[in-house]
């Protein structure tokens, strides 16, 4: 392999590990997305709705979670849960 290619491959790559995020309050909202899907008393509106505020509530909370450890995915799920956020805001209307 050329010094050129080795160069820009190892100077392109970037390494990082993966962790599980501390589960705190993440499995509780989870549990509860579980309990509206499986509600059969809301219609699919109500079920879409209320899914769409407990996505967003995961997103910020994973948000949060994430902010010590990555500046780029505490963004990301941030702008995630805005976008999840608005969502619902305009299935509510």
């Amino acid at each position: 392999m050329s010094t050129r290619l080795e160069r820009a491959r190892t100077e392109s790559v970037t390494e990082f590990t993966l962790e599980p995020i501390p589960s705190s309050g993440i499995d509780e909202i989870i549990l509860n997305i579980e309990s509206v899907v499986h509600d059969d008393s809301l219609s699919l509106t109500q079920k879409l709705i209320r899914s769409e505020k407990l996505n967003a509530e995961l997103l910020k909370h994973a948000s949060a979670l994430v902010a010590a450890i990555s500046a780029e995915a505490n963004q990301l799920l941030r702008g995630a849960y805005r976008k999840a956020e608005r969502r619902s805001e305009l299935l509510a209307r």
